[in-house]
């Protein structure tokens, strides 16, 4: 430490290197369900590489992986064993409990979402062989619908985890922990410019609707829990201006009644698509109509195009008026 000025001063950290070790050999111990063959098959480290120790915790993720998927809870306990002057031996005891089956699911902190939202995020059922790995897949699953908070800076994100996995008994319960966040979001806006005039902007957008859901007192409304929970999604967006006005409504259903069908739907006003596109070539064509009878000649020619039968997203309004 270096004083460098009045209230400052300077840190100076000094490292001593040590000797780079290699691995003499990699080893399991205590497997019985599993070949050691099998086990290592996937290993990152190999004799005669460079110790790493973020290789050696990947090499126990897998070998958890390879019994979890078949419902095995095994505990890996890694040992560095010095065999020669700058060499290292790394030997993973195993220890393997009996396999385990899916009691119970159960939810907590979901003050808003419906329960088949968040089942639905998980590939487990009761009953079934209990899959460790899928739980991090319904970790992941339940992060992406982004309507539970996951800040990793806090570590709060949405958890699945055994319920007692130390206990003794054939059948587990599994907990799923999630923390509700606002999903919905209200923008108000105003602009001007020369192409389309002065317009405002309302929009309403929410994540996590529930078209069921009806307030049934206004303390429902003030509260946050009408129209929300069962993982659909709304917006509503009204621009009204001077040279032109847009209103649309948008309506998703990404598991159509639990399946794995969706469902979507909207309905829009836009004037001034249809004013150029529908009424401008009707009066153009009209004022065209009467100049080639007085000549007794003339060419109106019609341009297509395929989007009014093959649709594309975020361009209905375009697909509507061509057909």
């Amino acid at each position: 430490m270096q004083w460098v000025g009045p209230g400052s001063i300077k840190l100076i950290y000094h490292i001593q290197e040590g000797q780079r070790y290699r691995i003499a050999n990699v080893q399991v111990d205590g497997n019985k369900m599993f070949p050691a063959d099998q086990l290592l098959a996937q290993s990152k480290i190999h004799r005669g590489d460079f110790y790493s120790k973020n290789q050696v915790d990947n090499d126990e993720k897998v070998i958890q992986a390879i019994y979890g998927y078949r419902g095995y809870p095994v505990s890996i306990r890694e040992q560095i064993i010095a065999t020669s002057p700058g060499e290292v031996a790394v030997h993973y005891e195993i220890q393997e409990r009996p396999p385990v089956h899916v009691s119970e699911i159960k939810i907590v902190g979901n003050t808003v979402t419906r329960d088949n939202v968040i089942l639905r995020q998980v590939p487990l059922e009761p009953g079934q062989l209990l899959s460790y790995p899928d739980m991090r897949v319904a970790e992941a699953n339940l992060a992406r619908l982004q309507i539970f908070k996951a800040d990793p800076a806090s570590g709060v994100r949405p958890t699945v985890s055994v319920i007692d996995p130390d206990g003794e008994g054939e059948f587990k319960d599994i907990l799923v922990n999630v923390e509700e966040q606002p999903t919905g979001s209200l923008i108000f806006g105003v602009g001007v410019n020369s192409d389309a005039g002065l317009t405002g902007t309302i929009a309403l957008t929410e994540r996590n609707f529930d078209i069921t859901r009806w307030p049934t007192s206004f303390d429902d409304l003030l509260s946050g829990h009408a129209f929300r929970g069962a993982g659909q999604e709304f917006r509503a967006e009204a621009v009204p201006g001077t040279q032109l006005q847009r209103y649309s409504l948008s309506f998703r259903e990404p598991y159509l009644f639990d399946s794995q069908f969706g469902f979507n739907a909207g309905v829009y006003y836009f004037d001034r698509i249809y004013n150029v596109n529908v009424k401008g070539v009707f009066l153009c064509s009209q004022a065209a109509i009467g100049i080639m009878l007085r000549q007794n000649k003339g060419v109106i020619l019609n341009m297509a195009s395929i989007v009014s039968w093959i649709g594309v997203p975020d361009r209905y309004p375009g697909g509507t008026w061509r057909m």
